[in-house]
Formats: C-alpha cells, sequence, structure tokens
C-alpha cells in the first residue's frame, strides 16, 4: 500500500512540475512577443482536431516556438498583440474565419 501511495505522489508530482513548466513557457512567449515584437517570426494557428478550436503559437526569430493561447484566451491575447503591432496573417485569418462559417 505504501508502494502505491509512492506512486501515486510520484505521478502528481511529476503532472504538477509538467504544468507549472508549461505555464511558465506560456507566459514567456507572451511577455516576450509583447517586449519584443521584432523577434517574433511568426504568428499561427493550430486546429484542435476533435473539436472546432485553435492554439495561438508563435515561433521566435531564433527557431524557438511557444504556445502563447488557449482557444478560450485567443481574441484577449490577439488583441494585446495588436497593440504592440503584431496579428495573424491574411491565410490565418481567413483559415480561422472558414472553420467558423
Amino acid at each position: 500500500m505504501v508502494e502505491v501511495a509512492g506512486v501515486v505522489a510520484l505521478v502528481c508530482a511529476g503532472l504538477a512540475v509538467s504544468y507549472v513548466r508549461g505555464m511558465r513557457r506560456k507566459i514567456d512567449g507572451l511577455a516576450l512577443a509583447e517586449a519584443a515584437p521584432a523577434r517574433v517570426a511568426r504568428l499561427y494557428l493550430r486546429r484542435v482536431s476533435d473539436t472546432n478550436a485553435f492554439w495561438l503559437h508563435m515561433q521566435a526569430t531564433d527557431g524557438r516556438k511557444y504556445c502563447i493561447a488557449a482557444p478560450w484566451e485567443l481574441e484577449d491575447t490577439l488583441a494585446r498583440l495588436e497593440r504592440v503591432g503584431l496579428r495573424l496573417s491574411q491565410e490565418e485569418i481567413s483559415y480561422l474565419n472558414q472553420s467558423f462559417a
């Protein structure tokens, strides 16, 4: 019984660490985009295959990629990025509009 509790505790700790690292990377990517828009190579959308939802991703000029917005944060994040001059390409916008048509 003690072994099972130990394994469960390790799995929970691993999941918590993974969640925190993912959130930190997302926040770092968004902060980078807002602080240094020139370092953003492109913004693009990734569609979730089983739902009609999109995740917003960013590729930096150094090649690193960040997931910066979940589907429920998409409009707010795009508005924040618009203020610093970053926006989706016309192809991405038409892809987004076609998926909801």
